[in-house]
């Protein structure tokens, strides 16, 4: 185990060695052909090419020295596991230096040409505020921000009003109200009126 220990000691040195001298494709190196990077809140990066692209725009970034310290380290025939906390370091834009930690853990695999990183994860103890992280106008590798377009306005007819008239409400009738009666007096009175006017008329004028 100590031999293991050794080794994975010896592949953080060249990691920090390669990041203090800003060299990405260093430490891609230190991964295997089919690694996964696993950074926080972001995507899996997937192969060693898009690893050292990940870390080409870290160090353009301004993620600079940084240290290792290995708290638990195990193996079994060709794979290990490490369990760590980390110090980097990372320029302002106004200059200043802030200081990073974190804690993570990393999968070796022992190859034909020595123990590789085949999984690494990583998140720090503590947010750092990206407004004061310099932030290079073109970075590596990274894809161009869309520009935004504006919506054309779209003219939308007024809709057609239609009235509709109000039901006429009938008067409800209970089911066992009686009918009304229709009765024959008003009729005859009525001839009997006409009658008595016919008779008038025929009547001759009395002489005078």
């Amino acid at each position: 185990m100590e031999e293991v220990y050794s080794a994975i000691q010896a592949k953080n040195y060249n990691l920090a060695a390669a990041f203090e001298r800003g060299d990405a494709a260093g430490v891609a190196a230190v991964y295997g052909e089919d690694a996964v990077l696993m950074p926080p809140n972001m995507e899996m990066f997937r192969g060693r090419a898009a690893i050292q692209s990940f870390w080409q725009r870290g160090i353009s970034m301004g993620f600079g020295d940084i240290k290792f310290e290995p708290l638990e380290v195990d193996a079994r025939e060709d794979m290990a596991y490490e369990i760590g906390r980390f110090q980097r370091q990372i320029k302002s834009v106004q200059g200043n230096t802030i200081t990073q930690g974190g804690k993570y853990v990393t999968l070796w695999r022992r190859t034909h040409s020595g123990w590789s990183a085949e999984r690494d994860i990583w998140n720090a103890t503590g947010p750092i505020d990206l407004e004061v992280v310099e932030r290079p106008s073109v970075l590596e590798g990274a894809p161009e921000a869309a520009t935004p377009v504006e919506p054309e306005p779209v003219e939308v007819e007024p809709a057609e009003v239609v009235y509709e008239a109000a039901p006429v409400e009938e008067p409800v009738v209970a089911a066992d109200a009686p009918a009304e009666e229709v009765t024959a007096e008003p009729v005859q009175a009525e001839a009997a009126e006409a009658a008595e006017v016919e008779q008038a008329a025929d009547e001759p004028y009395p002489a005078v």
